[in-house]
């Protein structure tokens, strides 16, 4: 389906996405919704190959619109830089991409992101900035980028990185992991961030957002097990936006993979109270009351029968004491039905490694409350930063 993205960067509004990578020569559509000063522009588009193109990309009169003319050659004829960087790079392929989502200083980037915001319905609410460029293949051609924000998810032995399409939750090319350096003081961690974002190619202007394992309030790190103790006390948005040079945002891992679920996963369009927990070396732990997260509840340090509750009843537990998943399941009932007991939920999400394996233990699982598989396994903590990076932005 073809979306308008108005832009203040000429007189009309482009029109794209239509399937190109299936049917090249129908990568544009008339430009019959293109305005101008509120009105249709009647010199808007005209026929190549049968096809309607618009005449006038951000501005530029493509002298090229004849019969027979390479799609790709009008382009870049008239389209600015960051267009025509595309093609060169990917090919004719994106030209839909291109025309679309080419925008091109970081102003224009801007309004761009906020007119798309208000104009195609199935973007996430709220304004924000964004930018594509570079673009890189490996996306599903249906997602459409409107857009697009970094997730990192920073852990105990890894560091990892995306772009991701936030109306979809998928990643924008692939994944950068760098191992977690060693101190893994904050500098040192910031650093390999900026690596990433580097890698990556994101954007100036394309928010980032950033998960700890640990609580975080107020953007301020108040104790850590898994990093350096140097991290206590640090304000992670302030040094990040920093020593990245673009605004950045930090949540809890946990949290983070439970916007995930609530956006795109296990739990979309869930209304009422969801509790998503990360089964794996300890127990973390998201609450969402009618979309709204309640940050840093860590109920995976409840105490149960006089124990630490993930001391007990963690992933990491049944390995380490080679348990049955019969007798790890008890442990999970005892667990489960005391964080129902204390919320009363509308659903449980399980995430974490193990939940690959959900069909060992949930049918052994007891619960007034529905109790299901987390869908985006691995890849929730970047996803749900970079979502709530947007949000926040």
């Amino acid at each position: 389906m073809a979306q308008r993205l108005n832009s203040d960067l000429g007189s009309h509004a482009l029109v794209g996405r239509v399937g190109l990578a299936s049917n090249p020569s129908a990568c544009l559509q008339s430009s019959e919704n293109s305005r101008h000063g509120g009105q249709v522009s009647a010199d808007a588009s005209a026929q190549l190959g049968g096809v309607a193109v618009p005449r006038t990309l951000s501005g530029r009169r493509c002298g090229r619109l004849r019969r027979g003319a390479g799609l790709d050659e009008c382009v870049r004829e008239a389209a600015p830089a960051p267009i025509t960087k595309l093609l060169d790079c990917h090919g004719p392929q994106y030209i839909d991409l291109a025309l679309t989502f080419g925008l091109n200083s970081g102003a224009e980037r801007r309004e761009g992101g906020r007119e798309a915001a208000r104009s195609v319905d199935s973007a996430p609410a709220g304004a924000g900035s964004y930018s594509l460029w570079p673009y890189r293949p490996g996306h599903s051609q249906g997602t459409a980028m409107s857009h697009v924000a970094c997730g990192i998810d920073i852990g105990g032995s890894g560091v990892k990185g995306a772009l991701v399409a936030l109306d979809t939750g998928q990643f924008v090319g692939e994944r950068v992991r760098i191992q977690t350096p060693r101190p893994s003081t904050p500098e040192a961690v910031a650093q390999v961030c900026r690596q990433i974002i580097d890698r990556l190619g994101v954007g100036s202007d394309v928010p980032v957002g950033i998960t700890f394992p640990a609580p975080i309030v107020h953007g301020t790190v108040r104790f850590m097990a898994n990093l350096d103790k140097s991290w206590e006390g640090i304000n992670v948005d302030e040094l990040m936006t920093r020593l990245l040079g673009r605004r950045s945002y930090a949540l809890n891992d946990a949290d983070a993979a439970g916007l995930a679920e609530i956006a795109y996963g296990a739990a979309q369009g869930m209304a009422g109270t969801v509790i998503v927990t990360t089964l794996g070396t300890g127990i973390g732990s998201a609450v969402i009351v009618d979309g709204t997260l309640v940050p840093n509840t860590e109920l995976g340090h409840l105490e149960i029968d006089g124990h630490d509750a993930e001391t007990r009843a963690s992933s990491g537990q049944r390995t380490l004491h080679d348990m049955s998943w019969k007798k790890w399941a008890k442990r999970l009932q005892r667990y489960y039905s005391h964080v129902e007991m204390l919320f009363s939920p509308d659903l449980f999400v399980v995430g974490g490694g193990v939940s690959k394996k959900h069909e060992k233990f949930l049918p052994l699982l007891r619960l007034r409350t529905p109790i299901v598989p987390a869908a985006l396994l691995n890849t929730a903590g970047i996803v749900g930063a970079a979502w709530r990076a947007f949000r926040v932005g």
